[in-house]
């Protein structure tokens, strides 16, 4: 597997950017507006990509992070599998073929990636 065979959809500029510190803030926020959020852990096939590019250096850092050990956050994925945030930690995983920690919300693609532009501007 290669970092060029799992990339395909969205620019990354339109995808919600939420940092690893602020995932708390976005389950708390999605609670409050009655979204459910699930924490699971999927095979990186189990789950669907949004996303077009990514920092190639960045995904092998993360890899660099899994190898050594270091505890790595979970992903944010839609009730239909498609990734919302965390699209490098997911390449990673897929690269490695190992099973990923996912947060699972309650809502399809487009409306969870709406959903998490208008927190993302909530946090800023």
């Amino acid at each position: 597997m290669t970092l060029k065979q799992t990339l395909s959809e969205l620019e990354r500029k339109f995808m919600p950017q939420i940092a690893n510190h602020e995932q708390n803030d976005v389950i708390a926020l999605l609670k409050e507006e009655g979204i459910e959020c699930e924490l699971l852990k999927l095979f990186p096939d189990q789950i669907r990509h949004s996303q077009s590019k990514v920092n190639k250096d960045k995904v092998k850092a993360i890899i660099n992070d899994i190898r050594s050990g270091k505890s790595i956050p979970p992903i944010f994925i839609s009730s239909d599998n498609a990734i919302i945030d965390g699209h490098h930690r997911w390449i990673a995983f897929k690269i490695l073929n190992e099973p990923i920690k996912c947060i699972r919300i309650g809502l399809p693609q487009k409306e969870a990636i709406i959903k998490f532009k208008e927190i993302e501007c909530q946090l800023k």
